[in-house]
């Protein structure tokens, strides 16, 4: 189980939740701070402050004000006219990433929403109901608002999801594991849509596959030093010791342990530089991805 609190959540840890399922929950430390921001927001609300995207429209109609009757339609309304997405639909992984992170955004206890919110979305993300998210559409304004607005229509019941890799309505897929479609209140529509989390999810589970492969690269290269009986010298730490480049010298440690105890032709003036300068490419690879 990851406790969310919105501060500590690791790389690591959203592959967990994306690929092997990890349950996760918003830690019971941080129920007050959201429920205290929405207290908060209620109070500006009935004391009739102007809030933008609470009760005025937005963009070019932010001048606009929102009658009190009409405050939660409004946020209706938001999710439904920013869902213009096309493409095929992202992967489930990605989903459940963007719905973690998304959870774990709300969990800071900054955004106003209500706790029933966050629980509708920690049940979504347990029982594997993930919003059809089309691939395009997003362009970056406001962050990922397209694609968040399709995963908001599946909190209401609209649109479509997935469900044990079966496609159907919403309102039929949260229906079938004793869900409800969610009703959404003054600013919760403008909360679910504004964000990154597609470019977050996208970005952690393509940082980890790249570094899966650096690190395969790794091994694939220590076996071919091998078969070509290449010299272990260029590799020396002393020589990387020179360089200020911090994965330059962590490459050239693993071919070092990697190659240790092997047996190997008689050194070599020189190999192809496809051989021995594995550690300054892969290397300027590492340092990329830190």
């Amino acid at each position: 189980m990851i406790e969310l609190d919105g501060a500590s959540l690791r790389p690591a840890d959203v592959v967990r939740v994306a690929r092997e399922r990890e349950p996760v929950r918003v830690a019971p430390s941080r129920e007050a701070s959201i429920l205290r921001s929405r207290e908060f927001l209620e109070r500006c609300v009935r004391e009739g402050r102007i809030l933008y995207g609470v009760n005025t429209g937005i963009g070019h109609l932010a001048g606009v004000r929102v009658d009190a009757g009409e405050l939660e339609s409004l946020q209706t309304n938001i999710v439904r006219s920013h869902a213009a997405g096309v493409g095929p639909p992202i992967d489930d992984d990605e989903v459940r990433a963007i719905l973690l992170l998304k959870i774990n955004l709300f969990a800071k206890g900054l955004s106003g929403v209500r706790p029933a919110l966050v629980r509708q979305l920690e049940a979504m993300l347990a029982k594997d109901v993930l919003p059809v998210i089309p691939s395009k559409g997003s362009l970056g304004a406001s962050g990922d608002l397209a694609p968040l607005s399709h995963l908001a229509l599946g909190v209401l019941g609209e649109g479509e999801v997935r469900v044990g890799g079966r496609e159907m309505s919403a309102a039929d897929g949260l229906r079938s594991v004793g869900l409800a479609p969610f009703a959404l209140s003054y600013k919760e529509g403008l909360g679910l849509i504004n964000g990154c989390q597609l470019m977050a999810a996208r970005g952690t589970l393509l940082l980890h596959d790249a570094r899966v492969l650096l690190r395969t690269a790794q091994v694939v290269t220590a076996a071919v030093l091998e078969v070509f009986g290449a010299s272990a010298r260029p590799f020396d730490e002393r020589v990387h010791a020179m360089r200020p480049y911090p994965g330059q010298m962590r490459v050239a440690a693993n071919l070092r342990a990697l190659l240790a105890g092997r047996q190997r032709s008689a050194e070599r003036v020189q190999d192809a530089y496809s051989l021995r300068c594995v550690p300054q490419i892969l290397g300027g690879v590492a340092d990329a991805f830190d």
